[in-house]
């Protein structure tokens, strides 16, 4: 009787531990492809996620667009469940960032950003993002 009941314990303790791996969004993790509109452009939006040796979710973006292409890393990023929210420094106008949100289904992510001056909340401009695994 003793022994069944550590075997569950341990069986209840390992499911745990893989429920808190997913809700960190590592099941995420890998790269998507995709698109971004808005400001009346268009242009390639890639999603890059990683998962850290800690278990911390990290990425970064590639987007192309008519004004020159860029890669940036988030500053930073949360996911929870299905929902992203990140920040990144927007590389041709450093004063600027990039606010996006997105929530992931069924093989793809849809989503918004913002262009919003550093430290602060204010929209400049915005649009939208989606991207499939």
């Amino acid at each position: 009787m003793r022994k069944l009941i550590s075997i569950s314990a341990a069986v209840a303790m390992l499911g745990l531990g893989v429920l808190a791996f997913a809700a960190n969004g590592s099941e995420y993790a890998g790269t998507w492809k995709g698109n971004w509109e808005g400001m009346g452009g268009a242009g390639r939006f890639d999603l890059t996620l990683t998962t850290e040796a800690d278990g911390k979710v990290t990425g970064g973006v590639s987007v192309g667009a008519d004004t020159g292409d860029y890669t940036a890393k988030f500053v930073s990023l949360t996911i929870t469940g299905n929902k992203l929210v990140g920040r990144y420094s927007y590389p041709p106008e450093e004063q600027l960032d990039i606010a996006v949100t997105a929530t992931f289904e069924d093989g793809k992510a849809t989503g918004t950003w913002s262009m919003v001056p550093k430290g602060q909340d204010t929209s400049m401009g915005n649009g939208t993002w989606t991207v499939k695994k």
